[in-house]
């Protein structure tokens, strides 16, 4: 019985499992066979199956590696087929038509040392193979060699005149070197040497398009379908032409017919409808692609966001858990779920969720993605940074993961390190205006301002609409002393977007900067009006309300910061200094314990008046305050740092100041004083090598902080550096001759004086 029952099992299984038994190397030959039979029916997806059957069979079995890849691409799966193609060519290293798929996959995900490298192979062998000529002139190209790509090009066409493909290349990189009438030419040539390719007619549409010719362009893509009324590319081509020029009714019936040649274009179609808010419309042709085996996913992915976008949130997790338990490990729909997730704030959830698909398919490229954006939202830096840095090795010239890798990078005040990303960036995507902004930001607060300035000014003159290039750019003047400058371009940047955050701070900063304090009031007075509960605009408000010494309305906005984020840490630090330097420590003693004794949940009064018995050299009571914060709200960050800086600080409990610092780093990872508590914490647990990683990251954020860079050369002392303890030492007195600790670390510089 035990063997009969295995043998259906074997049967009932030989469409999923691909090796019950029999020979390895005839089974991968007949998974090959039935992947091409479903090509020759355009069933790409049952192809895909097949052909991967066969490599399961085979691992280096590089034709169905290119087959699969092949099949990859025709579905719209260039990440898979990236993947594939490379791997292919590796295998077959003399086969021309893997290298040259390769070379262009690469190509497409910017890889251009690589595609040239594949090109190069080819070229080797036969040095007028045109397909490779032409590959190696547009990694040329991608590698900023524009004449010698041109070369290249203009090779190609001497080995085959007629190749009109070869002449909308060289017509596009003659444009690129501002040769317009050359480009003009090239591409009309195309069309003249072949008159009816779609193609040819599409790229010169495309080149009028780009030049401002609408009505070249329109009759260009025209032609083209009039050649093929059924080329998706011409189909396409005329309906994004209508939709980007304000004539969207138009691409409606081409959407239509577009959206008969495959669940692909169905899907599309339906896209079309959800980004013209048509939700009904989208619904409909959704629920129809459903029923089909190909539409299942995209049309329920679809179907979910549709329901969470219109506030059916059980609905949408319901409809995207239907999608995972027919594939548990479809990536669309893993990410979706995710992103779900972190939408409800249930930030865990999202990273296990990605976590999980991470561990099944270390290539999940959508599940990498979200883990990191995961952490960024839950305010987690240093783990969003490890999280798009291992992302950033998978896709090396990704631009949005370089983009947040920067962003990361610059809010944690290293600007240097975001610089190193932005550079390569810009210079592979010199038509990107953020890639252009960030760079622009870095140099400016590296103190670059000649470079940053050229760059800032750059993108005001392309974006004269962007608020956020002309906020930059006075910020910029402000920086460099010209004030006047400045203001002008602050002038501008309001005049474009008044409710600008960014434009709000830096005139304010003005103001405050030349005294103006009447006018900086108005400016808060009236964003507050709009938005009284933001955080901050609420420490905005605190900071000019000091500035102009409105003590009533600086201690009303900062508690209202407070109130709003509760781990608002430099709303805490102004209230408290602000009641230290009136002089009225004992008066908000007396008001605080009132509300504590009122409040159900007094968490934030019991961290302020920690924060006031701890300046008032009370520690024992400033000790119970932060601890019944703590045990109302085992997440209030404040009070989780101070308490954590007192026990290490007085060298008492040192294991719990350290889980309290940790505790209070996992809610404030930007804030220099918290990790500067964390390091203090690990220098006092004798982990010198943790404390000055701790120590370096509050120094970064905080670079003019004596006291920091005080024990941090501590830290480096005790880690065995003598050179980098000295060199931040002496930097501390640099900074500060007068600081609470000179005087220590005058006397430990004497000591490395006497042992050196």
């Amino acid at each position: 019985m035990r063997y009969w029952s295995t043998v259906v099992v074997c049967l009932a299984l030989a469409g999923t499992f691909t090796a019950c038994s029999g020979d390895p190397q005839k089974k991968k030959l007949e998974f090959v066979a039935s992947g091409d039979r479903y090509v020759a029916q355009n069933n790409y997806r049952e192809a895909i199956i097949q052909y991967r059957n066969a490599v399961a069979q085979d691992a280096r079995y590089g034709e169905a590696r290119l087959k699969l890849a092949m099949a990859y691409e025709a579905v719209g799966e260039p990440a898979n087929a990236f993947g594939e193609y490379v791997r292919a060519a590796d295998l077959l290293p003399d086969n021309t038509e893997a290298q040259v798929r390769a070379g262009r996959a690469l190509l497409a995900a910017g890889q251009y040392p690589e595609a040239r490298a594949r090109a190069q192979a080819v070229l080797s062998k036969n040095p007028k193979h045109v397909e490779a000529l032409v590959l190696m002139g547009n990694a040329l190209a991608g590698l900023k060699d524009l004449d010698g790509a041109i070369t290249q090009m203009e090779q190609a066409l001497d080995e085959n005149p007629n190749y009109s493909l070869g002449f909308a290349n060289l017509g596009t990189l003659q444009l690129a070197k501002g040769q317009r009438e050359a480009a003009e030419a090239a591409y009309k040539r195309a069309v003249e040497m072949e008159p009816n390719s779609v193609p040819a007619h599409l790229n010169l549409g495309s080149y009028f398009w780009a030049a401002g010719n609408l009505q070249g362009a329109e009759s260009e893509i025209k032609a083209a379908l009039a050649i093929d009324p059924k080329s998706v590319s011409a189909i396409r081509a005329l309906a994004a032409f209508y939709m980007l020029n304000g004539r969207r009714p138009e691409a409606e019936p081409l959407m239509k017919t577009y959206a008969e040649t495959g669940t692909d274009a169905k899907v599309m179609f339906a896209d079309y409808y959800l980004a013209d808010g048509k939700l009904k419309e989208a619904s409909a042709v959704l629920q129809e692609l459903a029923q089909t085996k190909d539409g299942f996913v995209p049309a329920k992915v679809r179907l979910a966001m549709i329901d969470k976008q219109q506030g059916r949130g059980d609905q949408a997790y319901q409809t995207i858990d239907e999608v995972l338990k027919a594939q548990p490990d479809e990536e669309r729909a893993v990410e979706t779920k995710a992103r779900f997730l972190m939408q409800d704030k249930r930030f865990d959830d999202a990273i296990k969720l990605a976590d999980a698909a991470i561990k099944k398919d270390p290539n999940a490229i959508g599940s990498l993605f979200v883990r990191a954006t995961a952490y960024e939202q839950k305010r987690q830096t240093d783990e969003a940074l490890k999280a798009f840095l291992e992302l950033s090795q998978k896709v090396p010239n990704a631009l949005p993961v370089q983009l947040e890798i920067a962003r990361l990078n610059l809010g944690r005040n290293d600007p240097k390190a975001a610089l190193d990303v932005l550079g390569a960036a810009v210079k592979a995507n010199p038509n990107s205006s953020t890639a252009h902004f960030l760079y622009g930001q870095a140099l400016m607060r590296t103190g670059d301002l000649n470079a940053a300035e050229r760059e800032l000014a750059g993108m005001v003159k392309a974006f004269p609409k962007s608020s956020d290039a002309l906020a930059w750019l006075g910020l910029l003047y402000q920086q460099k002393g010209d004030m006047a400058k400045a203001r002008e371009m602050l002038a501008k940047a309001a005049a474009v977007d008044p409710k600008s955050r960014v434009v709000l701070g830096a005139l304010v900063g003005l103001d405050i900067a030349e005294k103006k304090y009447d006018s900086a009031r108005s400016r808060v007075d009236v964003a507050l009006a709009a938005a009284p509960k933001d955080a901050e605009l609420l420490l905005l408000a605190g900071n000019t309300y000091v500035a102009a010494q409105d003590v009533k309305k600086a201690t009303s906005a900062l508690e209202g910061a407070i109130a709003a984020d509760p781990n608002n840490m430099e709303a805490f630090g102004k209230l408290a200094l602000l009641y230290h330097t009136q002089g009225r420590l004992a008066d908000a003693k007396k008001r605080y314990e009132e509300l504590a004794a009122r409040e159900q949940r007094p968490v934030v009064v019991n961290t302020l008046l920690g924060m006031i018995n701890e300046m008032e050299k009370n520690t024992d009571e400033a000790r119970k305050r932060y601890q019944a914060a703590l045990e109302l709200d085992p997440q209030a960050g404040v009070a989780a740092n101070n308490l954590a800086w007192m026990y290490a600080d007085s060298g008492e409990n040192l294991d719990i100041a350290l889980q309290l610092a940790q505790a209070a780093k996992s809610q404030m990872p930007n804030v220099a004083e918290v990790n500067d508590t964390l390091g203090w914490a690990y220098y006092k647990k004798g982990l010198a090598s943790l404390a000055v990683t701790s120590l370096s990251d509050a120094s970064r954020l905080a670079p003019k902080n004596a006291s920091i860079q005080y024990r941090l050369g501590l830290a480096h002392q005790k880690n065995g550096d003598t050179l980098r303890a000295r060199q931040t030492l002496e930097q501390a007195l640099k900074l500060d001759p007068k600081f609470p600790e000179a005087e220590d670390a005058r006397k430990v510089l004497a000591e490395l004086d006497r042992k050196s």
